[in-house]
Parts: structure tokens; sequence; C-alpha cells
């Protein structure tokens, strides 16, 4: 009964933010049945390579290994984010009450890995900061506002136990994936850089090469 008032309270709060949260011109867009000028918008965002493990599951949640190194950058603050190649994903902490709604895959999917990420390295104090960027990128991503705002409440209502969690910190052999070990220690920062995100395929090269592979 709690769990089915949570759901509830959730997508209540979901379809009240929907006016509260766009700027006026995504609202007018929006009613238009045009997308956001931001929305889509490729520029913060690497190219995600993961490989998916068709037979396992986290606490019933499809799992996917990135096969290669991937960045974010946020671009309200310039923060870029390494998630390193062989982290497990679970695509979002994202609770049980909600999680029958939303598919692994999809726009939000990126916006998913870097929320795991953060979560995953659970910096101190900065999981507002997490929540916000992964509303921010699904924005980015083109999901739409009901979608992109109950999966975030839903986030800041079920996802504390999960923040910084040492059940988070998983990682598998990128090639087989099969268990394998972290590259590094569980970093005390998130970001790795700060960047005008417009810039991000420029520094890209830059970025891997100081913090790719055996980065700390």
């Amino acid at each position: 009964m709690m769990g089915l008032l949570r759901l509830i309270a959730i997508l209540a709060i979901a379809v009240m933010s929907i006016s509260l949260l766009d700027s006026p011109m995504d609202t007018a867009r929006r009613l238009a049945g045009k997308q956001s000028e931001q929305a889509g918008s490729r520029q913060a965002m690497g190219s995600l390579k993961i490989a998916v493990d068709l037979a396992g599951r986290r606490e019933g949640r499809r799992i996917a290994i990135l096969i290669d190194d991937w960045l974010y950058c946020y671009p309200e603050t310039g923060e870029v984010f390494l998630v390193p190649r062989g982290y497990e994903t679970d695509f979002a902490s994202i609770p049980g009450a909600v999680r029958w709604l939303v598919s692994p895959f999809g726009n939000h999917a990126e916006a998913a890995v870097i929320h795991d990420w953060l979560y995953a390295v659970g910096e101190k104090e900065k999981r507002p900061e997490a929540d916000a960027i992964f509303r921010f990128a699904m924005k980015e991503n083109g999901v739409n506002i009901a979608k992109r705002n109950m999966m975030y409440q839903a986030v800041r209502t079920g996802g504390e136990k999960a923040y910084g969690a040492a059940r988070e910190w998983r990682f598998r052999n990128y090639h087989t994936l099969g268990a394998g070990e972290p590259l590094f220690p569980r970093p005390s920062k998130a970001a790795v850089d700060t960047i005008d995100c417009k810039n991000l395929d420029r520094e890209t090269p830059r970025i891997f090469e100081e913090y790719g592979g055996d980065w700390n």
C-alpha cells in the first residue's frame, strides 16, 4: 500500500512540475509539438559504447558494461565526467515502485549512465547535483518533460541508499564481460576537468590522454 502511495505521489509531482521546470520558450515549443532548441544536443556527450549482458540482471534490472571510456560534460558548470571502460551500469538507480515504467534503453540511456556513475562515486554532499545532471542530460537527449520529471522525482525520493553505496562500485572485464577489478580506487571527486562544453569534441583527445585508461 505504501509503495502504491509513493508511486502516486511521484507521478503527481511529475505532472505538476511540467509547467514549472520548462522555460516559457520550451513550454511554447512543447505545446506546438516542437522540440526544445536544447533538447537532442550532443555537444556535451561523447559516443557511448556498451556491451549488454543479456543473461545478467542486478536486482531485476538489465545491466551493461562500458567497452570504452565515455565522457559527459555538464554545461551548467563545465564539469567533465569520465566513466571508465569496464564500468557496470544498470541504467540509473530507479526505485522499484516506478521501474516497470522505465525501459533500460531509449533517449534517457546516456543520462542514466552518467547518473549511475555519479552515484557509484558518491561524492560527498553532491547527490542533489547528480540528480540535477540526470534530469538535464535527459532534456538534452529529448526525453519528454513528463517522463524526465517522473524519473527525477523517483531518484530524489528513493535513491538515497544507493548513493555512494559499496554495491554501486562494480566493474567487469570489458572483453569477456566476466568478473573484473576496478582500474583504480573509488575517487573522492567525480569531475576530472572543467571546460566549455561546446569544446568537448576538441578537448576529448587531451582528456582521454590525461585521464583515460589508468585514470585516478
